[in-house]
């Protein structure tokens, strides 16, 4: 035979009761505006205390780009905070293109900036992250 009433139908948690009949405030949150006031309690009730003291740091700048030569680098990578030895990849730019054309118009070595690295900008990257490091302009 199947019992159609609910297994906790009579039982009352009373919660509702207790939270009417409620007599303490909540508590007061103390602030102020020129600086935070905590509560530390000691044997005779609460004690007051303002101003904490924080401790003083200095802020030390780090540069964003590093400097880089026209070699490979040992420097500490900004993204991966590795200290490795960069790769370089050299890339041609407009300097060396007017090189080869005045050479073009001088000699028949017109190729010759382009087989340089000293006339094309070296462009520094992390071995271990492949980040951006920096670039070494000619």
């Amino acid at each position: 035979m199947v019992n159609s009433k609910h297994p906790y139908a009579g039982v009352q948690l009373g919660l509702s009761d207790e939270m009417s009949n409620a007599t303490a405030p909540p508590p007061a949150y103390m602030m102020q505006a020129d600086h935070v006031t905590s509560a530390q309690p000691s044997g005779s009730g609460v004690q007051l205390i303002g101003d904490p003291q924080l401790p003083n740091f200095s802020t030390i700048p780090m540069n964003a780009n590093p400097p880089v030569g026209p070699e490979s680098t040992q420097i500490r990578c900004p993204q991966c905070k590795c200290t490795v030895k960069t790769n370089v990849r050299y890339r041609s730019t407009t300097k060396t293109h007017l090189a080869c054309i005045l050479l073009s118009w001088t000699c028949c070595c017109c190729c010759l900036p382009y087989c340089m690295n000293s006339c094309r900008n070296a462009n520094h990257f992390c071995p271990m992250c492949g980040t951006f490091i920096g670039t070494y302009q000619s």
